[in-house]
């Protein structure tokens, strides 16, 4: 079900129309946000950035806390002083499956049985993030390039989470480097399941990410994490991600690492440092 509505007077913010259930022969259907320049069509064609946990990006009455990142006013704000080309926002909402789906497969390739049992007592299944790539690249992203001016092309296509959602866009970058030419990754969740407390999980994700990273020089990739509440485990594993991205000899300038000092795992502190990232991928 297709539903259309302004957020607010047209010539300040973004207009956005609302997917209420897209379907998908991978995943379940899920709510699907389109948020399109206040001067749609006039700039043709569009990058497009896609974004998970769609909920939580600028509404307080669905945002976790009730604390949006204000990604649309964030975008418009930028894209009105020039500061980033003219840019389609994708707001994939998650589900009741979101660590199934956020999960990087990768993770669990040497997992034995009795940590498939762990995860499968907590979490009811295995995950399935493969599935979920599938739905974005081979269901979504060709309906948005269909029925909107987009530019199709990896270098004008970005992913970008936080949490889980960033380990779901690195994964989509590395696996898809013809699809996505950047990834924003924010507050990363690197023990990946935390319910199961199992470092075997990141040891192989890195493992496999060492091997897939895109060495080109056309990707763009940033991470980032704060200093407070869950972003204070990450410092160990962000550590070692620094030493991955040299041994694989990933180019220095497309990736950036950051550490925000006093931030903590939520949506306020993404919002704020949002403006930021979205400079960081569109700097070229």
């Amino acid at each position: 079900m297709l539903m259309t509505f302004m957020h607010g007077l047209k010539a300040q913010v973004m207009q956005k129309t609302g997917y209420t259930a897209f379907p998908s022969e991978f995943v379940a259907s899920r709510r699907v946000d389109v948020y399109l320049p206040p001067d749609y069509p006039a700039k043709a064609p569009y990058r497009v950035l896609y974004m998970h946990d769609g909920q939580n990006l600028s509404d307080p009455a669905t945002s976790m806390r009730s604390m949006p990142w204000k990604a649309d006013f964030s975008l418009m704000q930028l894209m009105k002083k020039g500061e980033i080309p003219p840019c389609i926002l994708v707001g994939i909402w998650n589900t009741s499956a979101r660590y199934q789906e956020y999960a990087p497969e990768p993770a669990f390739t040497h997992a034995g049985d009795s940590l498939k049992l762990k995860i499968k007592e907590h979490y009811g299944e295995m995950p399935y993030s493969d599935r979920y790539l599938r739905f974005i690249t081979e269901e979504l992203k060709p309906f948005i390039d269909r029925e909107y001016l987009t530019n199709p092309d990896a270098q004008s296509t970005a992913i970008a989470g936080s949490s889980m959602g960033g380990l779901i866009s690195l994964y989509a970058l590395c696996k898809y480097p013809g699809v996505f030419g950047s990834a924003a990754c924010l507050s990363i969740h690197w023990p990946i399941l935390t319910k199961v407390n199992d470092k075997s999980m990141f040891h192989s994700f890195s493992r496999w990410l060492e091997e897939n990273l895109p060495k080109d020089g056309e990707h763009l990739i940033y991470l980032d994490q704060g200093t407070e509440t869950l972003d204070s485990l990450y410092a160990p594993y962000m550590n070692e991600i620094r030493q991955l991205f040299i041994r694989a000899a990933f180019p220095a300038e497309s990736y950036s690492i950051r550490v925000f000092e006093g931030a903590a795992h939520e949506e306020s502190a993404w919002a704020e440092r949002f403006p930021e990232v979205l400079r960081y991928l569109y700097r070229r």
